[in-house]
């Protein structure tokens, strides 16, 4: 049943990156685990990160993202890493 969830979240990635509305980039440039004491979204799936989830904090300072955070749940981290190291492999 967990594939189908990543396989939902995979889809979602690749329309984001698609869109521009998350970066194709496997070499943010850093990556922190870390719990907060608030619900935040999820940039990937929309739904809050409570206080009892780790969440995946993502920087990235390339030019064309302006230095923005991303933050994802777990499995929507590692859904957006795949489709985004598919991205970058794609002939320009």
């Amino acid at each position: 049943m967990a594939h189908v969830e990543l396989d939902r979240l995979r889809e979602l990635a690749r329309q984001f990156i698609a869109a521009g509305s998350l970066p194709a980039t496997t070499r943010p440039t850093s990556v922190e685990g870390r719990q907060f004491s608030r619900g935040i979204r999820c940039e990937l799936c929309g739904s809050f990160i409570w206080e009892d989830e780790f969440q995946y904090v993502v920087n990235i300072s390339e030019p064309a993202w302006a230095a923005q955070s991303f933050g994802f749940h777990f499995l929507c981290h590692a859904a957006w890493q795949l489709e985004a190291s598919a991205a970058e492999r794609k002939p320009q």
